[in-house]
């Protein structure tokens, strides 16, 4: 699809057991990806997120410039608070220093801002220009998106965490950020005819950060969904089977989690993001 592009800048953020069903395994995944960085041109530039484990690996085959971001790195963002509305965080790099608001949540959110601001830079936009748009950055669609709603509803959340690894980062972003005695809720699924290796690492991860688990169906395709289910339900820990409520019907799952839940609550529906097939 993207053979005949050619890019100037490349990032790096994660890599993580996604897309298995394709690449085959970790290994060959890595190697896809590292061909963007392959790809660059000497006067390009490769915003690399050295704090995750293939970030070395995607920086070696660059023969570009290339920003490293992440803790002890060239580029770095400290957090100096964080709520459910958003968060103020100080961003160094090559640039210099500025505070900036950025309204999303999550702390994974400032450090992608630390790579989208490095990109920035690179591309001559003025530091004063990007600390003003941080501020006003909207939330895309499906990403850890708050839904409003009337004052006595629970915080409600939609995120496109499909992985375990995406979903434990969203909900330990979230639970860090809980209101006094509020609870975390959780309502979540696992495709059909994908990776089904990470349908019980998925449970696990729920059980890990969340005080409450909502097993529904999330696109079976040509599944079963109750199968589906029976594969992730495999993940929940024993302390947990008992609280955890399985509802294959996406909707009445969604309605039953939110209508329970208290006005304190956080409530995460994951999996699909701001789809609504």
């Amino acid at each position: 699809r993207v053979e005949p592009l050619e890019y100037n800048i490349g990032i790096f953020t994660n890599l993580s057991g996604d897309h298995l069903d394709h690449h085959g395994d970790m290994s060959s995944y890595a190697c896809a990806k590292q061909k963007l960085f392959a790809s660059l041109p000497e006067e390009g530039c490769a915003v690399i997120n050295i704090n995750d484990e293939q970030g070395d690996f995607m920086a070696s085959a660059a023969s570009c410039h290339v920003i490293e971001c992440g803790d002890g790195a060239a580029a770095r963002v400290l957090c100096t608070f964080e709520d459910l509305r958003g968060s103020l965080g100080r961003f160094e790099g090559p640039w210099g220093a500025f505070e900036a608001s950025l309204p999303l949540v999550g702390r994974h959110n400032l450090h992608n801002a630390l790579q989208a601001v490095a990109a920035a830079w690179k591309c001559s936009v003025p530091v004063e220009h990007i600390q003003r748009r941080l501020s006003s950055c909207p939330c895309p669609r499906g990403r850890l998106q708050r839904v409003k709603g009337p004052r006595t509803a629970p915080h409600v959340f939609i995120d496109f965490a499909h992985t375990d690894a995406a979903l434990s980062s969203t909900l330990q972003n979230v639970r860090r950020l809980l209101p006094e005695s509020s609870r975390l809720q959780v309502v979540f699924g696992c495709g059909g005819d994908r990776d089904a290796t990470k349908r019980p690492r998925m449970a696990a991860a729920a059980a890990r950060w969340a005080d409450r688990i909502v097993l529904t169906s999330d696109n079976p395709r040509s599944e079963d969904p109750e199968k589906i289910l029976a594969e992730v339900f495999r993940g929940i820990p024993e302390d947990h089977i008992e609280g955890t409520v399985v509802q294959p019907d996406r909707a009445q799952a969604i309605e039953h989690t939110i209508m329970s839940a208290n006005s304190d609550d956080v409530v995460v529906i994951a999996g699909k993001g701001h789809e609504r097939i």
